[in-house]
């Protein structure tokens, strides 16, 4: 465990906004937890536990207390004819779980190439892209429980996995240590998503195939974060009912929407705002990448405030136009 005090957390989160820690402590192995226990009580009252940073918008100069996990390590738990059992250190960058698990070919992450995440946010947020979620690979969920100062083992059933939610988002006493996901042997590709379909609609892809093409689709899309501040979508693609998706085709027939259950679809968020006409739009160094309205930017300068601000300017906006509320995928604090 190392502690160290006022330090930028700049290069620490994906929009890059400057803001300090007053105490930033990293935890290297999971028995550093019990001593930090012992040395704060009630931290997680109190501390922000931070992964790569890239579900967080920091707003504020200064954060007293932020826990970064640097427990970082790959290993296969199990396998059988079938299935393999993976378990990834909380720290671990996910991408290097999804890169890890294409080389020993093994199905089930590949369409989550590129989400700049560590592995124990993966599962507090669902993260999910193209077609694919955390959900449908989760087996169990380790984790720190500050609350009763002992370590807790979840499984996917425990967690209520939902569209971007788990249970744990109203946990905030379990520190996430490491997670296991269980994945196929034989090829099992998820192409549900236009892309994909289209580029592949008359051969049966590899696992390298389908992760490359899911990594081009991202570059052509989504700004690098280390030369653009971004945290990937920002907003929520919003849920309405069948009936509600009826009353906004009358007025829009081009919108956009995806099925979501037999009952309720998914709207474009990134449709609903570029109709809106902020596609590309810029304030200062705060702006919408012009290649993805989903998107807000740092181009350099921009406080966590001026994005926020931008933010909220887009969700009045859509409100007017479409009576239809977004909700930001982002942790703003």
């Amino acid at each position: 465990m190392k502690i160290n005090s006022n330090v930028s957390l700049k290069d620490k989160h994906t929009f890059h906004c400057e803001c300090y820690a007053e105490t930033f402590i990293e935890i290297d192995n999971e028995d550093d937890l019990y001593e930090l226990d012992s040395k704060y009580p009630d931290i997680y009252k109190k501390a922000i536990f931070l992964g790569e940073g890239s579900d967080m918008l920091f707003t504020q100069k200064y954060l007293p207390l932020v826990i970064h996990c640097n427990i970082k390590f790959i290993e296969l738990l199990e396998e059988n004819i079938n299935n393999v059992i993976i378990c990834a250190g909380g720290g671990t960058h996910w991408d290097d779980l999804v890169k890890y698990c294409v080389e020993n070919n093994l199905w089930g992450i590949e369409n989550l190439s590129g989400i700049p995440s560590s592995c124990s946010v993966a599962p507090l947020q669902n993260i999910g892209a193209y077609g694919a979620e955390f959900a449908e690979v989760a087996y169990k969920i380790h984790g720190y429980n500050f609350k009763t100062h002992k370590k807790e083992v979840f499984t996917s059933n425990d967690l209520s996995f939902s569209y971007r939610k788990s249970k744990l988002q109203q946990m905030p006493e379990i520190f996430i240590t490491k997670i296991e996901i269980l994945l196929h042997k034989t090829p099992k590709p998820n192409l549900s998503y236009k892309d994909l379909k289209n580029k592949f609609q008359y051969k049966n892809p590899s696992l390298k195939e389908i992760r490359n093409t899911i990594l081009e689709i991202r570059n052509n899309k989504i700004p690098n974060p280390d030369k653009i501040g971004n945290a990937g979508s920002f907003f929520k693609n919003p849920i309405c009912s069948i009936e509600e998706l009826e009353i906004l085709k009358k007025e829009f027939p081009d919108i956009y929407f995806f099925p979501y259950t037999e009952k309720k679809c998914k709207i474009s968020a990134a449709w609903l705002i570029e109709k809106a006409g902020w596609k590309g739009h810029r304030e200062g160094d705060a702006g919408v990448s012009p290649t993805h309205s989903l998107i807000l930017v740092n181009y350099g300068k921009a406080t966590g405030q001026d994005i926020l601000n931008l933010a909220n300017k887009i969700i009045d906006s859509v409100r007017d136009i479409f009576n239809i509320e977004l909700e930001p995928e982002v942790k703003i604090l």
